[in-house]
């Protein structure tokens, strides 16, 4: 039916609307309407709120064993986004003598990957949540942010999108599960 069709392709449609989403705020970022600042702070703001989403949605009434393995996931993403930090002025010079249309090439086929690889179906791996974000779509996307972070002004704006890519590519789907999961029950009227 109609409504099977649009409950279906929420996914799919949301996955899309953040990656217009990430090409917007690197739009935003290149052109220096939102600074380097901004840009730390509200992705800083945007983990730490998603994180808050999470463990109400993704952890909440679970055994021992599950928040403290989600606690670990929490504390590596912590770890990742501080080497981040110490890498993002190799980032910077990575694509200094490639051409722009390469790289906006390059980064379009990239998210053209990694929404045609990314898995939809909402339902977490029994044995690891995480392995529901396919390895091809994250690599994909994760190069596709690096390109683009390579062509901003300073290293902290490479840091900024950076972490922004982390959110937006590795934590957002996790969360989206997460509701969804919790969720799915109360929408059972839409099928």
């Amino acid at each position: 039916t109609y409504r099977e069709l649009v409950v279906a392709s929420t996914a799919f449609t949301q996955h899309v609307a953040s990656v217009v989403a990430f090409l917007g705020i690197f739009r935003l970022a290149i052109t220096g309407v939102l600074s380097a600042h901004q840009l730390v702070v509200a992705g800083n703001a945007m983990t730490l709120f998603g994180y808050l989403l999470w463990l109400h949605y993704g952890v909440r009434g679970r055994g021992a064993r599950e928040q403290r393995d989600a606690r670990q996931r929490i504390k590596a993403a912590m770890l990742f986004l501080m080497a981040l930090l110490g890498v993002s002025p190799v980032l910077k010079t990575l694509t200094e003598d490639t051409s722009d249309d390469t790289i906006e090439s390059l980064t379009a086929f990239l998210f053209l990957l990694n929404i045609a690889f990314m898995d939809y179906s909402g339902v977490p791996n029994s044995v690891d949540p995480t392995a529901s974000v396919n390895p091809i779509a994250l690599n994909a996307a994760t190069f596709a942010s690096v390109l683009l972070a390579s062509r901003l002004p300073t290293r902290v704006h490479v840091y900024g999108l950076m972490s922004w890519s982390v959110n937006w590519f590795v934590f957002l789907p996790l969360l989206r599960i997460a509701v969804a999961r919790h969720c799915r029950p109360k929408w059972n009227w839409l099928q």
